[in-house]
């Protein structure tokens, strides 16, 4: 088969592949690669190869591996832009089976990357309200309690239960059910800070998570309750509630609704986070048998 029969197979394969010297030069590259570059191959080659996609100073882990190693079938992946790629890589020896070259083949793993990240987002997040689930809470509490035990500041976990939800979904149906509590996670979001927690656990329950309050139990308590009273008030102000089809806006629906909050402070890993997690909830409970629409501390004895 002629070099000619060759080079016609080599540019006709999808995959970007090059072909490196035990100096990791470029010495061979098929049109794939030269286009996924944006470089023409004169200009390719006799390149380290990390100089023609971006990706550091030296060989990747893999590549280095088959140089030093003579390891065959040897993946690296690595970020250009936006694209996620699996390098394969083979060893090329000589008449007498020294290391002369590597060949890799690039493959495209973008699509895979991204499904793998919306896998793990699933797993973290509530798909609904884009909220952190009680699977990342709990992780985020038990860090925030973690840190309460090495710096001696107190936290606060709010558990927030809507009053008047059921209604809207038997008389509206559930599509104006999800609208409501997508616009209850946005107001939630708007009374915290950044660095607190927001997170929806089922249903119409919310949990908010305020780490690093204060040192002193007085003063956390007093700010845990300013954010609670100002979480209190806002969801209360009404729901201009409605959806939109070919542009123009269906039924609008006005609805109210408050929620009862139990509030409690953890400090030092005094109790794990599920009896913490309990006491807001026993709160909460308290405030609904109390005439909702109010926040409640949990006290001991409660």
């Amino acid at each position: 088969m002629t070099a000619d029969i060759w080079r016609y197979i080599f540019d006709a394969v999808e995959a970007p592949i090059f072909l490196h010297d035990q100096n990791y030069r470029l010495l061979l590259v098929n049109r794939a690669y030269c286009e996924e570059a944006d470089m023409a191959e004169a200009d390719v080659l006799g390149k380290f190869y990390w100089e023609v996609f971006p990706l550091g100073t030296g060989p990747l882990p893999g590549c280095k591996e088959m140089a030093e190693f003579g390891h065959d079938g040897v993946h690296d992946e690595f970020l250009v832009g936006t694209k996620h790629f699996l390098s394969t890589g083979y060893v090329v020896r000589g008449e007498n089976n020294e290391l002369r070259y590597s060949l890799h083949l690039l493959s495209d793993i973008t699509q895979r990357k991204e499904s793998e990240a919306k896998i793990k987002w699933f797993a973290f997040y509530d798909s609904l309200t884009e909220l952190p689930n009680r699977r990342l809470f709990s992780d985020r509490l038990q860090q925030a309690m973690s840190s309460s035990k090495r710096t001696g500041y107190y936290g606060a976990v709010m558990y927030l239960d809507l009053d008047n939800f059921k209604p809207l979904n038997d008389t509206h149906g559930h599509g104006m059910g999800d609208m409501l509590l997508i616009e209850v996670a946005n107001r939630l979001k708007k009374c915290v800070r950044e660095t607190d927690t927001v997170a929806r656990i089922g249903g119409d329950e919310f949990v908010v998570m305020l780490a690093a309050l204060d040192v002193d139990r007085v003063e956390s308590e007093v700010q845990a309750s300013n954010v609670a009273e100002k979480i209190r008030i806002s969801l209360a102000e009404p729901y201009l509630l409605g959806s939109t089809h070919d542009g123009q806006a269906d039924a609008i629906v006005e609805h109210h609704c408050s929620a009862s909050v139990g509030v409690v402070l953890f400090f030092n890993n005094e109790c794990g986070q599920d009896e913490v997690l309990r006491r807001a909830d026993v709160a909460m409970y308290k405030a609904k048998e109390a005439g909702r629409n109010r926040v409640l501390f949990y006290r001991s004895g409660d």
